[in-house]
């Protein structure tokens, strides 16, 4: 998430001549191209990952590539069909929710997905920062509130520093 777009693709493109089956280039295909607001190319890529994985398309990141193409009313019946499916025993993840909202232009119910995401210690929260779908909140105050609550870095730059600081300190990474 560098923001070198054009660079992931042209990596993700040659592992596909490897193996066009492979499930991650797909889906890393999807976030490139959501990068760079081509969310045709985006919805595409989803759509061959869940082919690769013999399923449909369902999940948070279609539809919130749907909602930034402007396909509210797919990316809602998909939201509407995961809000359903958080009360039972499979796992919807409420980072990829927050995001979904964003997109749709509701950042209070995004906020509020974010906060359980805390809660839950969504390891997706590693992109928050540099996700470009959550750069709306960056300058809002409950926003601003809740991340430094939680002690975790509000810019790209700062978490750098951060995972070298931990690197250095616990020779991890």
């Amino acid at each position: 998430h560098a923001h070198r777009y054009d660079d992931a693709i042209s990596e993700c493109n040659r592992v596909e001549q490897l193996d066009p089956n492979y499930l991650p280039t797909h889906l890393f295909l999807g976030e490139a191209y959501a990068g760079k607001h081509d969310y045709t190319e985006a919805i595409h890529q989803q759509e061959v990952a869940a082919k690769t994985a013999g399923g449909t398309p369902e999940g948070t990141a279609i539809a919130s590539y749907y909602a930034a193409a402007g396909r509210k009313a797919e990316a809602n019946k998909i939201l509407n069909s995961l809000l359903r499916e958080m009360s039972g025993p499979e796992y919807i993840s409420d980072f990829g929710v927050a995001r979904v909202y964003m997109n749709l232009g509701d950042s209070q119910n995004a906020l509020r997905m974010l906060e359980k995401a805390f809660d839950q210690r969504s390891y997706n929260l590693v992109f928050l920062i540099d996700l470009p779908d959550f750069d709306p909140l960056h300058n809002n105050p409950e926003f601003q509130q809740m991340v430094t609550r939680r002690g975790f870095p509000t810019t790209a730059t700062a978490m750098l520093h951060n995972t070298a600081q931990l690197r250095d300190e616990h020779a991890i990474l």
